[in-house]
């Protein structure tokens, strides 16, 4: 018995080191022992689920398994776990496939997954490459993010191995509609930060939901004769316009996440009598109804003012 366990972990260690697949006669020729002795070492890895096997006539290749135990991924996968046989039947499913998931137990169990009606299956990458990993063409492990009734889905497809040694695919699905909302948020986020980089503010800034500086542009500091290290962190932009727009307090409190935009106008005294005007636009960002932070972009508007205030 020692022996033959000997010779299978002979066999297994020589294809681990193969690039290409092996014949029996290759085998048999580097581990020093007859055809027959190395096509029973083989059947007996290949029933163990160790090696795989592909016949192109008469001719037999093995290559070490790259499949994983089915038993264990259906322990540690937290989400919905689908065996399928060689035949594409659905031969187990794990994990609670109810809900919004277009697949019940009932309805794919014992059932041939190539031939499902409706779902994001059947129209879907899904059956290509589950068809390549039953027909042994890939081992490699696919995945994709695929929407269906309002909901997404991550669908992973690993070539396994059954506990009777056969082999087959392990069809892997979790939720994942919570990332990709958050997702669409960021992208939302990101169109409304370019769309305020291609204005012609002269100053940009971010504000925390309290009020703080997060972030200030170069024309900003300039504006306030300031440096970074000053203002980050601080209410610097609240007291510059609490003394010079009179009632920002009740602008402020008009934004809400339906109006999430509001504008004020503040006037600035220079040292020779000289005064400035400038337009801020406040653009608060919130996800749902929570306030994630205020962008804020300012324009001079002396000129226009003056005209204003001639006419």
């Amino acid at each position: 018995m020692t022996g033959t366990v000997q010779t299978l972990s002979d066999t297994l260690s020589f294809l681990s080191h193969q690039k290409t697949d092996c014949s029996i006669s290759q085998v048999a020729s580097a581990l020093s022992m007859n055809r027959h002795s190395a096509a029973k070492y083989l059947t007996i890895l290949h029933m163990l689920g160790q090696v795989e096997l592909r016949t192109f006539g008469k001719v037999k290749l093995y290559r070490l398994s790259r499949r994983v135990p089915y038993g264990a991924v259906r322990e540690i996968w937290g989400g919905i776990t689908i065996a399928v046989d060689r035949f594409s039947l659905v031969t187990g499913v794990s994990g609670d496939p109810s809900g919004d998931f277009p697949y019940s137990s009932e309805r794919i169990l014992g059932k041939s997954l190539l031939h499902l009606p409706g779902g994001f299956f059947p129209s879907s990458p899904v059956l290509e490459r589950l068809k390549e990993i039953l027909e042994g063409k890939s081992t490699d492990p696919w995945s994709a993010e695929l929407g269906e009734r309002g909901r997404w889905y991550e669908i992973r497809i690993l070539p396994c191995v059954f506990e009777n040694g056969t082999f087959g695919a392990t069809i892997l699905v979790s939720d994942v509609s919570e990332k990709q909302m958050l997702k669409h948020e960021l992208n939302r986020w990101k169109d409304r930060y370019l769309a305020l980089i291609r204005e012609p503010f002269e100053m940009v800034l971010s504000l925390s939901p309290d009020r703080k500086i997060n972030a200030a542009n170069e024309a900003y500091l300039s504006f306030c004769r300031t440096g970074s290290d000053q203002v980050l962190g601080t209410d610097h932009f609240i007291m510059l316009l609490a003394g010079s727009a009179p009632g920002f307090e009740e602008i402020f409190a008009r934004i809400t996440p339906v109006l999430p935009t509001a504008e004020i106008v503040s006037r600035f005294f220079g040292g020779e009598g000289q005064v400035s005007w400038k337009r801020w636009q406040i653009t608060a960002i919130y996800s749902g109804d929570i306030l994630i932070e205020y962008v804020v972009s300012g324009t001079d508007i002396t000129e226009k003012q003056i005209l204003e205030e001639k006419i």
